[in-house]
């Protein structure tokens, strides 16, 4: 490739910031009214925040109200750190940021177990104690009178506190944010995240750590909002108490005084500073927070719109051949009870390396809690599983992916709003490794393993026939192609066992029968399978052995013709037929 071309794509792929900071960076020479100068800057700040939000809401589906927090504690953090302390800005702007990360891990391990409204109220809980201590904790903040004397930021002896200085200095670090954000949401670990967001159980088959991501990602957009608040201490040099009441989730009331200058907190509890003078100065006026009330509706939005500039990019690795005839799997006396129901009774089987092994018995038998037991998302009351060789007994779900098991689910778990080719790519996550800085930042390790994925992904959907649907929205699919998406999904992460729950239910008689020979290619290609169904036909003729249960316990296992000669699995489950 010519450096001509490699310009130019460079360029095509680069337009939208290319465009947007050269906008913003020459706006200041056009632009001579400081007042407006600070609400563009502003405008950098909550962008800032709403990125980090965007991440958190947007692409991992975890409902928080307690980012304003992390705002006052970069804030407050920057402030105390350099009046205090008597370190730099710049430093302090860093540390305020370790400690916020440091926060929101340890506020993030025990609330991210939590979901939906119940995380948005523990969330909120954070917002009211920081802003407890904030007023208690005299000795640090000056509870309601606020710090005074906070300096501003400077690079080799240019104070970067003038309005022009800090509309140039807050756009290109939110630039930079953006950019940083954009690269993370458009490979490994957007994907994660949005698969987790989609369905957590899915996500953890294919190997994501989803409690580790969503923490994570709460950290991420942490560091993100302490930021925004450093900036905002340093030009302010002081924070209106209203301000502060707003960024920590109490009523804005706009007919409010304004604390004096040199400032970072003000009167935060103390609502008898009223100022007599009315209304403050143009000068003086400070832009209300869009960004934090608008990052709810980012879920789409913004990093959405910036990875429509870029192309994606992809991975993949070949299978290698497995010995036949060795126990891949085996179930030793295998419980389950819950309460008083004994769903799983003493259950014993193996698995042999390219078997194809099919479970089956009435409604309630015990087959899919028997899958969930095997793949890590239930532990046993009693018995253990081993898998290749190792007890794996209640190994977490994606601990079981990385070591070989893949799965589908009885009920379709596609990522309907994500591509085909995008669902395939998901199932990849466990063979790639590029982390968060990697993606972020594009390093050359997340460029490969993108092209790989895509390779890989490609392959896995050739498999399965699916490889003309690649662009398509998986919600879009029939039925009988979504098991199928699955199944692809489930092999991208190169499993050694694949388990299948009723892969064939829902589907006539042709994508049936397109689904039996699909299955078989794969065994073919190496894959050991177990499969759960009620398809009798379909079992009969694909099955290799089949082991029946019935109420949680075992009553045969064999070849299929002997299944259907027992008395005991006709009179439980296959019944005989009737004569005309």
């Amino acid at each position: 490739m010519s450096a001509l071309t490699r310009l130019s794509e460079y360029l095509r792929r680069h337009a939208v910031f290319l465009v947007v900071g050269v906008v913003v960076m020459t706006i200041p020479a056009y632009l001579g009214d400081t007042y407006y100068l600070s609400i563009l800057a502003f405008m950098a700040t909550r962008l800032m925040m709403a990125l980090g939000l965007s991440l958190l809401l947007g692409q991992a589906g975890q409902i928080s109200l307690g980012q304003a927090a992390f705002v006052g504690i970069g804030a407050y953090g920057a402030a105390i750190l350099t009046t205090k302390v008597g370190l730099d800005p710049w430093s302090s702007m860093i540390l305020a940021a370790f400690i916020s990360a440091a926060i929101a891990g340890l506020v993030g391990m025990p609330t991210l177990r939590l979901s939906g409204y119940y995380l948005a109220m523990a969330t909120l809980g954070v917002n009211e104690i920081v802003y407890i201590l904030l007023v208690q904790l005299k000795s640090l903040t000056n509870g309601t009178d606020g710090i005074t004397g906070i300096p501003t930021l400077s690079v080799g002896g240019l104070d970067l506190g003038g309005p022009k200085a800090y509309h140039l200095l807050a756009w290109g670090l939110a630039l930079l944010m953006l950019r940083f954000s954009s690269n993370l949401t458009r490979g490994r670990v957007g994907r994660s995240l949005r698969a987790l967001h989609r369905s957590e159980t899915a996500a953890q088959s294919l190997g994501v750590n989803t409690s580790y991501r969503k923490v994570q990602v709460f950290v991420l957009a942490a560091v993100f909002a302490s930021i925004a608040g450093s900036l905002d201490a340093y030009y302010m040099r002081y924070q209106p108490r209203e301000l502060q009441r707003h960024l920590l989730g109490h009523p804005y009331h706009r007919g409010d005084s304004w604390r004096p200058k040199d400032s970072v907190g003000g009167p935060v509890g103390d609502r008898s500073h009223r100022s007599a003078a009315g209304a403050p100065k143009a000068s003086q006026r400070r832009p209300d927070q869009p960004g934090l009330r608008a990052a709810s509706h980012l879920h789409h939005g913004l990093l959405a719109w910036a990875q429509q500039a870029y192309d994606r990019r992809g991975a993949g690795a070949g299978r290698q051949g497995l010995e036949a005839a060795v126990a891949l799997l085996r179930v030793e006396r295998l419980s389950k009870r819950f309460g008083g129901l004994e769903a799983l009774r003493e259950v014993t089987f193996s698995v042999h390396r390219g078997q194809i092994k099919a479970l089956i018995g009435p409604n309630g038998a015990g087959k899919t809690t028997l899958f969930n037991l095997v793949s890590g998302y239930s532990r046993p009351s009693g018995g253990r599983v081993h898998f290749n060789g190792e007890d794996v007994t209640g190994r977490a779900p994606y601990r079981m992916c990385r070591m070989g098991l893949g799965r589908t689910f009885q009920h379709s778990l596609v990522f309907e709003d994500m591509s085909v080719l995008e669902n395939v790519a998901v199932g990849r996550y466990s063979r790639t490794k590029a982390g968060l800085l990697a993606a972020a930042l594009n390093l050359p390790l997340h460029r490969r393993e993108e092209r790989e994925t895509v390779k890989a992904a490609l392959e896995a959907l050739h498999r399965v026939g699916l490889d003309h649907r690649a662009k398509e929205v998986a919600g879009n699919l029939p039925m009988g192609e979504r098991h199928l998406l699955e199944i692809a999904r489930a092999l991208a992460s190169e499993p050694q066992l694949l388990l299948l729950d009723e892969p064939a239910a829902g589907l006539n008689e042709a994508e049936t029968s397109r689904l039996a020979e699909a299955v078989r290619r794969v065994r073919d290609e190496g894959v050991t399978i177990l499969l759960v169904e009620h398809d009798m036909t379909f079992v009969m003729d694909i099955s290799d052995e089949v082991v029946v249960l019935d109420y949680g316990r075992k009553i045969a296992e064999g070849p299929p013709y002997m299944i259907q000669e027992n008395e005991e699995v006709i009179n439980a489950y296959l019944g005989e037929e009737l004569e005309t």
